[in-house]
């Protein structure tokens, strides 16, 4: 008992200093992540705790997956301290957080496929297009499926699907219908110019997927 002791706090030893390295280098490469996506001055760290409950050994405690916990502490504005994740984040940061979180992680993770809801939500301009490149990182590595108002984020999809509501016998059913590309075109354009969009919103709908191609 006291040898597989020994050979469990000197694993767990070697395991820390590694997760040590590891959260300093995600740390950064998150915040950077941050930065691009358009919240400047936004930092994340990754806190390891070591753990308050498992086997006494090597003067700590020891639990199955070693002997510290880790944790997300988030900044949202310069000047301000870190602190739990969960706890201050809205709900527009969480979502740009787990897309600057995937991208970092894109081509490590087993995951087959990702959802991301409106991840877009409350940005525009550059940081829309930042947000739309983002995603289609993340997908050269899984299959992503993108809930989106934003043409620019419309426009990266491999395929459409347009959400819609009807009445069957008295009730309101969604249902998402695949778009051709004539009219995904029509679709995205209807994101920039309202439900009739002229001319200009359609030449500017395909002008975006033609560069998303280009691009992908």
């Amino acid at each position: 008992v006291r040898r597989a002791e020994q050979e469990a706090t000197e694993a767990a030893r070697s395991l820390t200093a590694a997760r040590t390295r590891a959260a300093r280098k995600l740390g950064r490469e998150i915040t950077a992540a941050l930065e691009w996506l358009g919240m400047t001055g936004a930092s994340i760290a990754v806190e390891l705790r070591p753990l308050a409950e498992g086997l006494d050994a090597g003067g700590g405690k020891l639990g199955p997956l070693g002997a510290e916990a880790a944790e997300l502490l988030f900044a949202p504005n310069p000047g301000e301290g870190r602190r739990p994740l969960e706890r201050i984040a809205s709900g527009g940061e969480l979502s740009r957080l787990l897309l600057a979180v995937k991208r970092v992680l894109a081509d490590r993770e087993p995951v087959a496929t990702y959802l991301f809801d409106e991840v877009d939500a409350g940005v525009s301009g550059e940081a829309a297009r930042r947000v739309a490149a983002a995603i289609r990182e993340v997908a050269r590595h899984h299959q992503v499926l993108c809930v989106t108002h934003l043409p620019a984020v419309a426009a990266q999809g491999a395929a459409h699907f347009e959400g819609e509501k009807r009445e069957e016998t008295g009730r309101t059913v969604p249902a998402a219908r695949a778009r051709a590309a004539a009219e995904r075109i029509d679709a995205i354009a209807r994101r920039r110019g309202g439900a009739e969009p002229g001319a200009k919103a359609r030449a500017a709908a395909a002008e975006l997927v033609r560069r998303a191609a280009e691009e992908g």
